[in-house]
Parts: C-alpha cells; sequence; structure tokens
C-alpha cells in the first residue's frame, strides 16, 4: 500500500537536493554569464546564442527515448528488486548514447561551414560550430548519466552534475573573455563544463551499482535492452525530436529576420527564466517517479489526490516567485546591466506567463500520463504545441521580430497545457483544485501589488528591489493562510514534509507554527 505521506517526504527531499544543486549551478553560471554580458557587446553576444542552434539542432537526434527508459525500467527494477537487471541496462544505454553522441559530433563538425552558410546565413559561425560541436558527444553522455542516477533516486550525485557544470561554466566563460578571447572563450568554457560534469557522472556510477550489489550479473543483453528502452521511450522522443525541430527552425528566423542586438537582449531575458527553472525543473524532475508508484486501475483515488496536491504545493512556491520577477524585472536588468540591454525587462515580463500555467498542472499533467504509460498521447500533446509554435513563430516573428518570437511561446503554451488538462478530465476525471490555484494567483498577485506600490517611492533601485521584495514575503506570508492558500493540513503535511531537513526544520517548523496560528484565527 502507497502512502501519500511517505511519498511526499520522499519528494520534497528529491526536490529540495536538487533545487539545491541547480540553483548553485544556475547562480555561478548566471553570474559568470552576466560578467561575460558586460564585457562583449550585444551584437556579440547574439552571436554566442547564435552559434548554439545548430549544435541543438543535432541534439535532438542524441536520445531516441533511451533516457526515460532508463528512468523508468531501473525505478521499476529497484522496486523489483531485480538488482541483477539494472547494471545491463544501464551499460546498454551508456554504449548506445555513446555510439550516437561520437556519429553526430563527427557529423556536425564535418558540415559545420556549409550549414552555418546556407541554413543561418552566418558565415563567420562555422569556426564558432566546429568548436563547440564536441559538446554534443558530452551532453548525450551526461544525459544518460542522469537519468541513470534519478532511477536509483542518488538525488545528491545529480545535483553535484548540476553544480560542476555551473561552477565550471562560471568561472572558466568569463576569465577566457577577459584574457581576449571573446565569443571563442565563451564557448569553450561551456564545453568544458560539459566534459567535466558528465566525467564525473561517468566515474561515480561505478560506486553505486557496488554499493548497492548490482556487479553481481554482467549479462548486458545490449539489443534486448535497447528494444525495452527504445520501445517505451520513443512516441517520448518523437515529441522531443518535433518540438526541436521547431526550437531549431525558430533559431532559423531568429537569424534571418532578427538584429543582433535584440537576439542579445532576449538572450539576457532568458538568462533570468532560467533562475526560476530551478524551482521547476527540480520540481518537475521528481513527479515523473512519484506519480509511477501509482496506477490508474488499483488507486486512482490516490493517483488523483497525488495529482492535486502536486499542483497545489507547486503553485504555492513557485507562482509568487513568477508573479514577483514580472513586476520588479526593470529593477533585477538595470541594476545588472544598467540600461544597456533595454528591451530585455519586457521580454522577460512575455516569458514568464508560460511559468504562471502551474496553477493549471503544466508541471504535473505530462508526468502523470507519461508515468502511466501514455506515451502517444503526450505525443499527440507535443505534437499540437510544436505546430502552434511554429506557425505562430512564422506570422508573428515576420510581423512583430523579437516581441512576436517570444509570444509564439506564450501561445503555445497555453494550447498545449490546457490541451492536456482537457484530456485528464475527459479520459480519467482528473482536474487540478482550480479554486485554490485562484487563491494563490489573487494572494501572489495582492502581496506583489502592494510591495511594488509601496517600493515605488524609492528612487534607488536596489534599495527599491529590497523593500519590494521584503513586503512581498511578509504579505504573501501573512495572507497566505487568511484566504485558504494554506490549511491546517497543508502545514501538517508540510511539518511532516521537512522532518527529515534537521538543517531546515527548525526555522521552516517555527514559521509554520505562525501559520497554523493564523489559520486557526479564520476558524474562531
Amino acid at each position: 500500500m502507497v502512502n501519500l505521506r511517505d511519498i511526499a517526504t520522499s519528494s520534497a527531499r528529491g526536490t529540495l537536493v536538487l533545487t539545491i544543486g541547480r540553483f548553485a549551478s544556475i547562480l555561478t553560471s548566471a553570474i559568470g554569464m552576466i560578467l561575460v554580458a558586460r564585457m562583449l557587446s550585444p551584437e556579440e553576444y547574439g552571436l554566442y546564442a547564435l552559434s548554439l542552434v545548430l549544435p541543438s539542432a543535432f541534439m535532438l537526434f542524441n536520445d531516441w527515448g533511451i533516457n526515460q527508459g532508463l528512468v523508468k525500467y531501473i525505478a521499476q527494477y529497484r522496486s523489483e528488486e531485480k538488482n541483477s537487471k539494472i547494471i545491463g541496462l544501464s551499460i546498454s544505454g551508456l554504449l548506445f548514447k555513446l555510439l550516437l553522441g561520437i556519429s553526430l559530433t563527427a557529423l556536425l563538425f564535418i558540415l559545420a561551414g556549409f550549414l552555418a552558410v546556407n541554413f543561418q546565413g552566418r558565415p563567420e559561425l562555422g569556426g564558432y560550430i566546429r568548436l563547440i560541436s564536441i559538446l554534443i558527444l558530452f551532453q548525450t553522455l551526461r544525459g544518460a548519466g542522469f537519468s541513470i542516477l534519478l532511477g536509483l533516486e542518488e538525488m545528491e550525485a545529480r545535483a553535484i552534475m548540476d553544480i560542476i557544470q555551473g561552477l565550471v561554466k562560471g568561472i572558466v566563460s568569463p576569465v577566457l573573455v577577459w584574457r581576449g578571447l571573446g565569443i571563442s572563450g565563451v564557448l569553450i568554457g561551456h564545453l568544458i563544463s560539459y566534459v567535466a560534469s558528465s566525467i564525473y557522472g561517468l566515474l561515480i556510477l561505478p560506486s553505486f551499482f557496488s554499493r548497492y550489489g548490482y556487479f553481481e550479473s554482467d549479462n548486458v543483453e545490449f539489443k534486448g535492452n535497447i528494444f525495452q528502452l527504445v520501445s517505451y521511450g520513443f512516441p517520448l522522443f518523437l515529441g522531443g525530436f518535433f518540438g526541436g525541430a521547431v526550437n531549431w527552425f525558430r533559431g532559423l528566423l531568429m537569424s534571418w529576420y532578427i538584429a543582433d542586438v535584440l537576439i542579445g537582449n532576449f538572450s539576457v531575458a532568458s538568462r533570468f527564466t532560467s533562475l526560476i527553472s530551478v524551482f521547476t525543473s527540480s520540481i518537475g524532475s521528481t513527479l515523473f517517479p512519484t506519480f509511477s508508484r501509482f496506477t490508474f486501475k488499483e488507486e486512482e483515488k490516490k493517483l488523483k489526490e497525488a495529482y492535486k496536491a502536486s499542483v497545489s504545493y507547486s503553485s504555492i512556491f513557485v507562482v509568487p516567485i513568477v508573479i514577483f520577477v514580472f513586476f520588479f524585472s526593470e529593477h533585477a536588468i538595470r541594476i545588472l546591466f544598467s540600461d544597456k540591454y533595454e528591451l530585455a525587462p519586457l521580454l522577460l515580463r512575455i516569458l514568464l506567463l508560460p511559468v504562471l500555467l502551474v496553477g493549471f498542472g503544466s508541471l504535473s499533467n505530462i508526468n502523470l500520463l507519461n508515468s502511466q504509460g501514455y506515451t502517444k498521447t503526450t505525443l499527440r500533446i507535443s505534437v499540437l504545441r510544436s505546430l502552434a509554435l511554429a506557425i505562430s513563430s512564422a506570422i508573428l516573428v515576420f510581423y512583430f521580430g523579437i516581441i512576436g518570437y517570444a509570444v509564439s511561446l506564450v501561445l503555445s503554451s497555453f494550447i498545449s497545457v490546457f490541451f492536456s488538462l482537457f484530456l485528464l478530465d475527459k479520459t480519467h476525471d482528473i482536474i487540478p483544485n482550480l479554486k485554490h490555484s485562484l487563491k494563490v494567483y489573487m494572494g501572489s498577485i495582492f502581496s506583489v501589488g502592494t510591495a511594488a506600490l509601496v517600493s515605488s517611492f524609492i528612487e534607488n533601485e536596489f534599495k527599491s528591489l529590497f523593500l519590494g521584495g521584503t513586503v512581498f514575503l511578509l504579505l504573501y506570508f501573512l495572507i497566505s493562510p487568511l484566504i485558504g492558500i494554506l490549511t491546517l493540513r497543508d502545514i501538517n503535511i508540510l511539518q511532516t514534509m521537512f522532518n527529515e531537513f534537521p538543517l531546515f526544520y527548525p526555522i521552516v517548523n517555527f514559521l509554520l507554527e505562525i501559520e497554523e496560528k493564523l489559520v486557526n484565527l479564520t476558524l474562531n
């Protein structure tokens, strides 16, 4: 029998560990890239972004569903105590990814000049693309290592891989640019960070296999294992392929119709959204194995409860942060870049809109469907999103430039999220607690709006941002229990979840006790 409290505690632990790792990684990387953006011109920063378009396109072919299959079956074999199968499956997946990565790297290196001229219309990119081509190999191996560690629930090791990648990139890239290497320096730093992270992941895997006793069997059965992995993951690969192909097409549109200075503005805005992804990606990574512990047939009620809880708790933490960044985007960008990237605040606000869909299950819907084996359904959703993104991009970029480029992301995200909601409701009568989501949106807007009003009387950008953040946190903390964002049951579950973390529990428990008293005031 699956215990929801145990599941919540396990998921919270995994989310917290991954969040810490990703936050450290993205923070160090972001600091480094901020320094890079200050040293490079907007045009040079735009060329750096364009240099990664073709490698990203080749990365579409580097998986074939292997990564998702590794997560699913390693986790499944662990729960079934079929330890002897895990090492064979892992070795097969790694070997397949190694061969695939080498082939794609060689192909891009050979075709770099031709593709830069004929597809991007930027002959000057050829050398940069050759330089970064080996990134494909190490990103491929890193993805396989990530998936194996997730299946083994070794979140600490996966977090360390993130930290290594961000730390190396955050240090090496700005140093090389400072030493006069320019765009090449940024690319070399980017490449070295993935090399270091993937090597660590590959070196640490044998110790985990040995610790769990998985070296007892060396029966790899390469063909059978690859067939098993691809059979499950291929629909997911196709969905990712269509999405990646559209992103590549969008990269070409950017090259053809948008000036380098505007691309630089968009890249800066994207860096800020990557900080938000610290929370969203960590939550999403833990939901797939969490939902996999339930089945529609045997535990439908608990699965529905777990789904609604995932949406509610994700919203409580993600929505207010996103709305705060939305209101204070100009402050943050001006503090870091002065007025160098004038369009970045507006682009950042547009890019944040899809993240707000967390209250409608944007982090939960696809993970729920995949956990129950409905990979063909998620393929339909992915294809619909890709078509919407391609069509809207072609139209909006032509007429509205970089603004249209950003808006097309919003439109396609809304379509895919609400279509997935429609399918879940139609097939299994599963929908989020939309009443609770509305409370989170209203409470967040009120708290941030009030904070923005108070801070507007201060001219200094840094002081205004600090005051706004303080007022926002205080108001959201006070209003959450008063309007029903947090209930006594939620507080009790959160206390249980954080009880496993001695470092955080005292302060978290103190704050939750205050919230509990505020809830009781509303009940009296």
